[in-house]
């Protein structure tokens, strides 16, 4: 079972030594089920490059991470048959408890390979309560597919998140669809998955991002690393790509 993981990248720790706040934080913690390391470290913009192009909840992440010099780390250990939303709480509580004993800049979401910002995460779990995907929990990312021999105006979206959870993400590979609406069907699809589970099958479908139109559902493996089972959506005529390699 893959572990959970947040980063949280900090400018300055308040004149404290990064073991006086791990201790701090650990303690505030308390048996959470998750633990933290706390270390002084400059972001790497080079092996973050593949996140900070898929942050786009957070465009100015990069120069937010400038003036860091501390990562806290929050990671889970999960118990055996936990359930998804209950990892998730126990992740995003651990993270709350952090930011009130740190200034945060960003916050980096492993699982979902993209950076938000703090004030986000706080006012989305705030609003929606824990645990929500809207926090960081899964990333919508969208892949232009720029090949020989593939017409142009083709896209490839998918989510990423739910399968650090043991569930499925989605993703569609689609052309002539408006990309923010297609975004807003395939979350919807993947917060289905996560309040209901592993429930959709090869013919299934869902509602599409147009009025009246279905697009059908068939499991295979994900065509964008990481790779992963993933529940991919055909739209149908005119918008499908299936017939084109």
């Amino acid at each position: 079972m893959q572990p959970l993981s947040v980063e949280i990248y900090c400018p300055e720790l308040g004149g404290a030594a990064p073991e006086i706040v791990q201790a701090d934080v650990q303690s505030r913690l308390g048996d959470s089920g998750v633990v933290l390391m706390m270390e002084e470290r400059a972001p790497d913009p080079a092996a973050l490059t593949a996140a900070l192009a898929q942050s786009w909840q957070f465009p100015d992440a990069r120069q937010a991470l400038e003036p860091c010099r501390f990562v806290l780390t929050l990671r889970e250990t999960p118990a055996p048959g936990a359930a998804p939303a209950d990892r998730l709480a126990a992740l995003q509580r651990a993270v709350q408890t952090a930011l009130e004993a740190v200034h945060g800049e960003a916050l980096h979401c492993l699982d979902s390979q993209q950076f938000i910002p703090p004030g986000l995460f706080v006012g989305e779990t705030e609003a929606r309560g824990i645990p929500t995907l809207q926090a960081g929990a899964i990333n919508v990312r969208f892949f232009r597919i720029d090949t020989p021999g593939v017409a142009d105006g083709r896209f490839l979206m998918d989510t990423l998140g739910l399968h650090a959870l043991g569930l499925p993400d989605v993703q569609i590979d689609y052309r002539w669809l408006d990309p923010g609406a297609v975004a807003r069907t395939l979350f919807g699809a993947a917060a289905y998955i996560f309040e209901f589970g592993d429930v959709i099958e090869d013919g299934h479908s869902i509602e599409g991002c147009l009025p009246g139109s279905r697009w059908s559902a068939k499991r295979m493996d994900s065509v964008a690393e990481p790779r992963r089972p993933v529940v991919a959506f055909d739209p149908g005529v005119p918008y499908s790509t299936r017939d084109e390699q």
